[in-house]
């Protein structure tokens, strides 16, 4: 199994705002300028997607003795490199080119979705789902999300706010039901509590472009 599946669990305050927003090749992409990524998708590339498995790796095991237990930092590099080269394991089809951007109170993300396919693609598995969700959006649209973190020892709460999909802002019961629809039953995760850190990690720090995990030793 490719190295990449076995991370397939990545953090979900990470890659959730993603999978609200599978790449393609750039020929399946319209033209339409506004879909255009965006300038801070220049330098992504397979080696800092391979850092930053290295880099889970580390966090999700424990660390040998001679290990100083320095942070490790990871990037909005890292994360969109992640997604680049190896998102297509684990985000639904119709997401093209999504892209994060880790600030200081939470991730920002964006993407151009599909709309037809990604309804096609639930239509299979969710009926309900995706026929109310393909009457809502149809096409190719922009859309964009806040996942707002507030960090505690061992882990964090992480609310999706301000949710867009193309010109129309959701407001709560939709993004409610797409969290609900779309992600914690197909990831088995509830949002409405507090997602666990990695059992050797201690605590997180956001700043602009980087997700700093501060370690310790032993699972507990």
């Amino acid at each position: 199994m490719h190295r990449a599946m076995k991370l397939r669990r990545i953090s979900p305050l990470l890659w959730v705002p993603a999978a609200l927003l599978v790449r393609a090749p750039a020929s399946a992409m319209p033209a339409a300028a506004h879909l255009k990524p965006a300038a801070r998708t220049a330098g992504l590339s397979l080696a800092s997607a391979q850092a930053f498995q290295r880099k889970w790796q580390r966090l999700s095991e424990p660390a040998p003795s001679s290990d100083s237990l320095a942070p490790i930092i990871v990037t909005d590099q890292e994360v969109n490199s992640y997604l680049k080269f190896y998102g297509s394991t684990f985000l639904p089809p119709g997401v093209y080119r999504p892209i994060l951007h880790i600030e200081p109170t939470g991730v920002q993300g964006t993407a151009v979705v599909n709309f037809d396919q990604l309804n096609s693609s639930e239509s299979q598995s969710n009926e309900l789902g995706g026929s109310l969700l393909g009457l809502l959006f149809k096409g190719w649209q922009p859309v964009r999300a806040f996942g707002r973190i507030v960090a505690s020892p061992g882990a964090c709460a992480l609310t999706i706010q301000n949710v867009q999909i193309g010109e129309t802002q959701l407001n709560d019961w939709l993004v409610n039901w797409l969290l609900q629809t779309y992600v914690e039953s197909k990831y088995k995760i509830d949002l409405s509590q507090p997602l666990k850190l990695p059992p050797y990690v201690s605590r997180l720090a956001l700043a602009g472009g980087e997700a700093v995990f501060y370690r310790r030793r032993g699972g507990k």
